[in-house]
């Protein structure tokens, strides 16, 4: 469910942090529930249809993570590189650093996930 979910934020253009959504499996046989959603940030919460929908997407972006899990992170941290060249206040550097931080935050769960391990 996870890429799924991914999926559909990539679509809406959206890159979310650790904490805009939380999958929880309760060991009901019923399988991963989005406990947590962030709806300001990331719009409607997915229905099962709509996972449904971008499962070859889904497929797609679990392939290419496992390929190289560091690649979203050399690419977070590559923005935030850019975006302090053009920092003119200390307020801008403490939003960049946020930024990249957050960044990092969700590029090491997502690869924690993806080797399976808790994050």
């Amino acid at each position: 469910m996870y890429w799924n979910i991914i999926a559909i934020l990539e679509a809406r253009s959206i890159t979310p942090v650790e904490s805009d959504f939380l999958l929880v499996d309760n060991s009901d046989g019923q399988g991963p529930v989005i406990e947590v959603w962030n709806t300001a940030k990331l719009g409607p919460k997915p229905n099962q249809a709509d996972l449904d929908a971008v499962q070859a997407e889904a497929d797609a972006l679990q392939v290419e993570a496992l390929k190289d899990p560091g690649a979203e992170l050399d690419a977070a941290l590559a923005e935030v590189k850019a975006r302090l060249s053009n920092v003119s206040t200390v307020a801008d550097v403490v939003t960049a650093l946020n930024d990249m931080l957050d960044a990092m935050r969700g590029q090491a769960g997502r690869a924690g996930r993806i080797a399976g391990r808790p994050v």
